[in-house]
C-alpha cells in the first residue's frame, strides 16, 4: 500500500524504491492462523522457498517432526492438530530466516508441545544473538525467556467492561528487539 500522506524510508531510502520481493525476501510474518496450503508435507515445503533441497526438507521435517513427505495436508490443514501446524509455520521460518531482516512472529508458541516450545525458544534466542535481525514478538505467554531488550505489555479490555462479565484483564505482550546500529543500517 501506498502512503496516504508522506513517505516511508527504510535506511534512508523510499519504500516505493523497494521491489515487492526485496520487501516480502526481508520480512517474514508468521501468524497464528496462517494458511495451510494442500499440498503434501514435502510440496509445502517447496511452495515456502522454491529451491530448498530434499536434504533441507528431510532435516527440517526431523527437527520438526512433521508427518512423511508425502503426508497430504488437507483443507488448510485440518487433517493436522494444532501443533503439527504451527510445526510447519516454523518450517516457514527455518527456510526463510536467512535471508530476512525482520522476525514477526505471532503467537506462534501456542498449541506446541514442551520440548518443541523449549527448542523454539533457544533457536529465536540464538537468532536474537546474532544481531542481524529485528525480531517483533507477540504473545500472551509473557513468562517466555526471550532474550530481548524491549517489552512492551498492553492491557486488553474485553468490551470494555470486563467486570460485568466476571473476566480480569489478561496482558497481551508485545515483545520486540531491535538492533538499530548493526542490523538496520546494514541489511537495508
Amino acid at each position: 500500500y501506498e502512503p496516504q500522506e508522506g513517505s516511508v524510508f527504510i535506511n534512508g531510502k523510499n519504500l516505493t524504491d523497494y521491489s515487492y520481493a526485496d520487501i516480502s525476501k526481508n520480512i517474514i510474518y508468521l501468524g497464528q492462523d496462517e494458511p495451510i496450503l494442500d499440498f503434501t508435507v514435502d510440496e509445502y515445503l517447496k511452495q515456502i522457498r522454491s529451491d530448498v533441497t530434499s536434504d533441507e526438507i528431510d532435516r527440517i521435517r526431523k527437527l520438526l517432526n512433521l508427518p512423511d513427505g508425502d503426508f497430504r495436508i488437507e483443507h488448510n490443514g485440518s487433517n493436522l492438530s494444532g501443533g503439527q501446524k504451527k510445526k510447519m509455520i516454523i518450517a516457514k521460518m527455518l527456510l526463510k530466516e536467512k535471508e530476512a531482516s525482520m522476525i514477526i512472529l505471532d503467537e506462534i508458541e501456542a498449541g506446541l508441545d514442551a520440548d518443541t516450545m523449549n527448542w523454539f525458544i533457544d533457536h529465536v534466542n540464538e537468532q536474537i544473538r546474532d544481531n542481524s535481525k529485528i525480531f517483533l514478538i507477540i504473545t500472551h505467554l509473557d513468562q517466555i525467556d526471550y532474550h530481548i531488550n524491549k517489552n512492551i505489555t498492553f492491557w486488553t479490555d474485553i468490551l470494555n467492561d470486563t467486570k460485568n462479565l466476571g473476566i480480569s484483564q489478561s496482558p497481551l505482550v508485545c515483545k520486540a528487539v531491535f538492533y538499530y546500529k548493526d542490523c538496520l543500517k546494514n541489511n537495508w
